[in-house]
């Protein structure tokens, strides 16, 4: 059975309502460490902080909660493409280099996948506010 075009709608804006609340949130919480943390260096040369670790966490948490049948991949944890139709990918700082010395250009970054196809990305940039959705097919 194939959706109406109401229920596609319905769907895009319940996704990019969460990701604009989900990243919104995070970032605010994440701006109290701004320029404080301290990172640690992972196995593959990158940076974290335990302000990426958290943020990973809460973000796969809430998108595990609101969409239970997606699946998601992270950055910060192993990199196992989930068997699920719908997967969101997520970067909890991007630019965490910016993020421990104070430079405001890092983001939250937020992507769905549709069987391993982008169609929707979304970036939020808490130091200046601004987000960026693309919907990338309807």
């Amino acid at each position: 059975m194939q959706a109406s075009a109401i229920d596609q709608s319905d769907f895009w804006a319940e996704v990019t309502g969460f990701a604009q609340q989900v990243t919104q949130s995070v970032g605010n919480h994440l701006l109290g460490a701004f320029g404080q943390a301290t990172a640690a260096q992972k196995a593959d040369g990158s940076l974290v902080t335990e302000y990426d670790q958290w943020a990973d966490q809460e973000l796969r948490d809430r998108i595990t909660q609101a969409f239970p049948t997606h699946g998601v991949l992270s950055e910060e944890a192993a990199h196992i493409f989930p068997a699920t139709d719908w997967c969101w990918v997520i970067d909890p700082i991007d630019g965490t280099t910016n993020f421990t010395r104070g430079v405001p250009l890092w983001g939250i970054s937020l992507g769905l996948l549709y069987r391993g196809t982008p169609v929707f990305g979304h970036v939020h940039i808490p130091p200046h506010r601004p987000t960026l959705p693309w919907l990338l097919a309807r």
